[in-house]
């Protein structure tokens, strides 16, 4: 059973109880990330995910990873573009101080000047990792262009000089501002007990609740074919990238199933005939994620130098034959039982149910059931999977080279 409760500040709880499990995993996810910075520092809602486990109210630095390793539990935090997730995952017979940690971290950060100068020079090493690693840069920049100069553009991670901008005074405003009660979404899942949930709602009814004027104008997808170098590279890596629905979009979930077809697992089209036909490539993928107004279906192609120019012909030929051609019955029960299958299998993991729940709420304003879920997979026809591709090859679309010098 799922219990949706809302407090008067804003704040959203959830808890889904797994009588018979052991573990019980909890997340605080605060709706602001990379795109609400608006004119603070780039990469500052990132920062913010790194500072809140250097020290609280409660617990030092050194206190929260020693209780947090104490409890056995794993916890973790990301950034994304549109919200912050911090959660841990341990033993039912430790939800209270778990539940403790985290909130006061997320809720008391101290943000001593010490650990920021400290953290500056953690960040910055990651941003050299994100350079090192060729897929990851060209994906970063990548949205980086096709959004130049707006919200869904911002790196997340920020620029060197950026992070060096980012000061205690600036870390508390953009804390007090964005990490009001009524951006928070706490979300339970497993054998948790009564208590908890009523020491969750005790500590969480507060009067923050400041109301942020945000900016929801529709993004602008910005058409661009650029080429990149860099030394010592032994592949080619090639993406293209093409204005998908949003989350919210008709065309939302017949958008996923294509996606599957295209790319997703070894008997796609993309895979079949890229790798298994024509030998071009080790690694090619498709993925497809989603946003308030608009999403991106990115094609990705790790090959040799000479290999891109048939790489992105058989791309678009494969895109094409699909439109004229469409698919069998057959292929679309395949993908529908790959997609549904994978749902099912994640749902039985509490960290899962945990994540799935908060970002229903927070995408779709509702929970999405297993069933609800199956039924929406299920009810796509061929005919629906034809105009997904018919709105992808119409759409605008950007590709992006990495190639060594």
């Amino acid at each position: 059973m799922t219990e949706l409760k809302s407090l008067k500040n804003g704040t959203t709880l959830i808890f889904e109880d797994v009588p018979n499990s052991e573990t019980i995993s909890i997340g605080v996810y605060v709706k602001t990330g990379t795109a609400n910075e608006g004119d603070y520092p780039e990469g500052i809602a990132h920062f913010m995910e790194h500072m809140l486990f250097k020290g609280s109210k409660q617990y030092s630095r050194q206190q929260l990873s020693t209780e947090f390793d104490k409890i056995g539990g794993y916890n973790n935090a990301y950034t994304t573009k549109l919200y912050t997730c911090y959660f841990c995952k341990t033993l039912k017979r430790f939800e209270k101080k778990a539940t403790d940690l985290l909130l006061d971290m997320v809720k008391n950060p101290l943000f001593i000047e010490e650990e920021i100068t400290r953290e500056k020079k953690v960040i910055l090493e990651e941003i050299k990792m994100i350079e090192d690693t060729p897929e990851e840069w060209l994906l970063d920049k990548l949205e980086n262009e096709i959004y130049k100069d707006q919200p869904l553009g911002r790196m997340i991670l920020g620029t060197p000089q950026s992070v060096n901008e980012i000061d205690r005074k600036t870390l508390v405003d953009f804390h007090e501002k964005f990490y009001q009660s009524n951006r928070l979404i706490v979300s339970v899942a497993g054998a948790y007990s009564e208590s908890l949930k009523e020491e969750i709602i005790e500590r969480l009814t507060d009067e923050q609740s400041i109301a942020i004027d945000e900016d929801q104008q529709k993004m602008q997808f910005i058409e661009k074919k650029e080429t990149y170098y860099k030394n010592e590279l032994e592949q080619t890596h090639f993406m293209r990238s093409y204005v998908a629905p949003s989350y919210n979009d008709e065309h939302y979930y017949s958008t996923n199933i294509l996606n599957t077809i295209l790319g997703e697992t070894m008997s796609s089209k993309l895979f079949q005939v890229l790798r298994e036909e024509h030998g071009l490539c080790y690694n090619v993928y498709s993925d497809f994620q989603s946003f308030p107004n608009d999403g991106l279906l990115t094609i990705y192609v790790a090959t040799d130098k000479e290999n891109v120019d048939a790489s992105s012909k058989l791309i678009t030929e494969v895109l094409e034959n699909l439109l004229k051609d469409g698919i069998t019955q057959e292929e679309l029960d395949d993908a529908k039982s790959h997609i549904i299958t994978s749902f099912l299998m994640a749902s039985e993991s509490n960290q899962n149910k945990m994540t799935r729940n908060a970002r229903s709420i927070m995408f779709h304003n509702e929970l999405i059931s297993n069933d609800k879920f199956e039924k929406e997979i299920n009810q796509i026809q061929l005919k629906d999977i034809k105009t997904a591709t018919k709105i992808l090859l119409e759409a605008s679309y950007s590709e992006f080279i990495l190639t060594e010098k």
